[in-house]
């Protein structure tokens, strides 16, 4: 369907998800979207497997593998969400208009960071406002990171000795140039006071990459900010042996718990609302 963002459709002949009613008669264009964006030199071969736990499930999937390089280079991020990304789910809900909603599940920072920049224009954007209404839940895995000393840790180990030296050496005062407040308007987005629906933030006491006092930095906003009227609204699974971005593989049965317990968290809160 796009270049930009690989569509994978929801397993023929899988159930149709209910996300936002008690009507058991739902229509196949109703299916629910999931946006999946991975983290920072990730592979579609791997981004695959979370692709598959969705569609399996009954979800149609947009699925995007951030590069290293871009992951530092805000203003390039915000040219493909704007000109790209964010008109093809546009054009998806068109085409779609019973669409129940759409969930974001992305990681590290390499996902967070798209995340943070679409859900900014979701609510600041007027061609792209409307899209706001259709979020229904959240998953963080492994995200995010708060430092630039952990952003080239994951450099290194996602793009090698030569991209990390890159970064590094090149990039660097570039970065300093276009982060500017980056990291406190990266916090701002992901714990937005508007991201009222349910969040579940998958993360391991044995990441080096993203370690359990950042992680714990976001939970608090997200308890204490935008989700302290809807404590109920907030998930978490804490694995104490899974690697950064490894805990489906090291984890698959709990892991799938956790995506379903979402979801039904998502249709609570949608009843509720009603």
């Amino acid at each position: 369907m796009t270049e930009v963002l690989k569509y994978s459709p929801a397993l023929v002949g899988s159930d149709i998800p209910n996300l936002t009613s008690k009507s058991k008669n739902l229509k196949e264009e109703s299916r629910p979207l999931v946006l999946l964006y991975g983290w920072m030199g990730s592979q579609p071969v791997y981004l695959n497997k979370y692709a598959q736990q969705w569609t399996q499930r009954g979800y149609n999937v947009f699925a995007y593998c951030p590069s290293t390089l871009e992951t530092f280079f805000p203003p390039y991020r915000v040219k493909q969400i704007n000109n790209k990304m964010l008109p093809i789910v546009k054009g998806y809900i068109k085409d779609h208009p019973q669409c129940q909603g759409i969930i974001f599940h992305c990681f590290s920072n390499g996902g967070g960071f798209y995340y943070s920049e679409i859900i900014h224009e979701m609510v600041n954007n007027p061609e792209f406002q409307h899209l706001h209404q259709f979020m229904k839940g959240t998953v963080f895995d492994s995200l995010p990171s708060l430092s630039m000393n952990a952003g080239l840790r994951a450099a290194r180990i996602s793009g090698g000795l030569l991209v990390y030296l890159f970064v590094k050496i090149l990039m660097f005062p570039l970065m300093i140039l276009f982060m500017g407040d980056h990291w406190e308007r990266y916090k701002r987005n992901l714990s937005h006071e508007k991201n009222v629906w349910p969040h579940l933030v998958i993360y391991s006491k044995d990441d080096s990459i993203v370690t359990v006092d950042q992680v714990e930095i976001l939970i608090d906003l997200l308890k204490n900010k935008t989700l302290a009227k809807k404590p109920n609204l907030y998930l978490e699974t804490c694995f104490d042996n899974s690697p950064h971005v490894c805990h489906l593989r090291t984890h698959p049965k709990e892991y799938g718990e956790s995506m379903d317990q979402l979801v039904e968290r998502i249709f609570q809160h949608a009843t509720e609302a009603a």
